[in-house]
């Protein structure tokens, strides 16, 4: 057990230094939101408080576990600002962010990244894929896999 662990470990550190580096910016792509109109440009968020990306499907149950974990202690992450991001059909999206009431919390952001780039961006073969950045907008850690609200805050604020 201890030996596949390790193995695993290894592999997501290799897949990590692959698609990103420690200490790069957050990288600029473009998301819809969930009114299907609005559009943003994440290379344009402003640097403050620590930036949190979840690559998602909402048909995934590795998925909405993490982010049921995040929702349910969002008032102890309240100075993280998350950006759920998938490249699923936008009304799998406004689906999604309606049942997990997401439009509720000013400090998280849901869109479809239409261009399908942090997938392709990070190299992943995996979902979720969170990448946790600090206040400058630097790379501190990337997860690939599962994780929950208290990994996320430990990374953030290392």
């Amino acid at each position: 057990m201890i030996l596949q662990l390790n193995n695993i470990y290894r592999a997501q550190r290799q897949q990590l230094k692959a698609a990103q580096e420690e200490g790069q910016l957050i990288p600029s792509f473009n998301l819809l939101l969930t009114d299907g109109v609005t559009k943003i440009t994440t290379g344009t968020i402003p640097p403050g408080n620590p930036i949190v990306l979840v690559l998602f499907s909402p048909e995934c149950p590795y998925c909405r576990a993490e982010i049921d974990s995040i929702v349910g202690q969002i008032r102890k992450l309240a100075d993280i600002r998350f950006y759920f991001v998938t490249p699923c059909p936008i009304s799998e999206v406004q689906e999604f962010s309606r049942q997990h009431h997401l439009d509720k919390h000013p400090n998280i952001i849901v869109g479809m990244d239409y261009d399908n780039f942090l997938l392709r961006f990070s190299g992943t073969k995996v979902i979720p894929y969170t990448a946790v950045y600090d206040g400058n907008r630097r790379l501190k850690d990337a997860i690939f896999g599962q994780t929950n609200d208290r990994k996320i805050k430990e990374i953030a604020y290392r």
